[in-house]
């Protein structure tokens, strides 16, 4: 009769991945499309804030779903620009 030889490293590893699957298999499966749209709100929309808001706006898959800004007239500025966002 032949022995298997099996060291600990191998059975904690095959048994790690046999535990573990339950738990990423559901993830994998129901997992959001990599093909969506993203939202993105934004929060300060001068400077830095105007040029991040045109750069990530450029993108296909992104919507500009709401802006925010303490300086009214700023704020109007890119209301104009992206009349759908809150």
């Amino acid at each position: 009769m032949s022995k298997i030889s099996r060291s600990r490293r191998k059975f904690l590893k095959t048994t790690s991945a046999f535990a573990s699957a339950p738990l990423v298999l559901p993830n994998l499966i129901s997992s959001a499309s990599p093909n969506g749209k993203l939202n993105h709100a934004v929060i300060g929309s001068d400077g830095q804030g105007w040029s991040d808001l045109n750069n990530i706006s450029s993108h296909p898959n992104v919507n500009i779903t709401a802006i925010c800004d303490v300086d009214t007239s700023r704020m109007a500025k890119a209301a104009a620009k992206f009349p759908d966002a809150r």
